[in-house]
């Protein structure tokens, strides 16, 4: 009888204990997504809270407000540290001071080749510049091969670069060699 009622208590300590669960620190997550968008922009980005289980506060940015955030001059809850991610990742981005103007500009030069990864052309008219792509609207086989295992991104459709990944992305495309090799691929 004693028995049994100290393998009850203990059973009734474990359920208990092993159904309460912390809650889980979120933090704030970036990522990025290659496609045409409606306002004639070739990217789209997003911001997430990642509290361990699921993405969750999802909002889409433009690129001024994901450059903002990132870089830690504007506070947002995605980034309530105000870190300078650009600058832990080693990427020309940023707020500077415009010289003539005296107005504070968001700038990245990663950001304006991002479309190369996925165009071999760039998709509209106005502008002549040559992608890095295979294929005219998606990279080759080979390519995407090379985007699932090093970033984590099966289709353009319907997955963005996500966290450490878009950072590695952004970080990649400023590098000359990367280039080469992404385009012998």
């Amino acid at each position: 009888m004693l028995r049994s009622f100290s393998c009850s208590i203990i059973l009734i300590v474990w359920v208990v204990t092993c159904s309460v669960r912390p809650n889980p620190v979120q933090r704030g997550v970036f990522a990025g997504k290659v496609c045409v968008q409606g306002n004639g922009d070739l990217y789209i980005f997003f911001a997430f809270l990642d509290n361990g289980v699921n993405l969750t506060h999802m909002k889409v940015l433009t690129k001024d407000e994901f450059i903002k955030f990132a870089s830690g001059y504007w506070p947002s809850i995605y980034n309530p540290e105000r870190r300078d991610y650009f600058k832990e990742h080693q990427l020309d981005c940023g707020v500077v001071k415009h010289p003539e103007f005296h107005q504070n500009i968001s700038v990245c030069v990663p950001l304006d080749s991002l479309w190369k990864i996925r165009y071999s052309m760039y998709p509209f008219t106005n502008n002549n510049d040559k992608g890095w792509s295979e294929g005219v609207y998606r990279p080759s086989d080979k390519q995407s091969m090379y985007l699932l295992q090093r970033y984590g991104v099966h289709s353009f459709e319907t997955n963005y670069f996500l966290d450490e990944k878009f950072w590695l992305l952004l970080h990649d495309i400023q590098d000359t060699a990367w280039v080469s090799m992404y385009k012998s691929l």
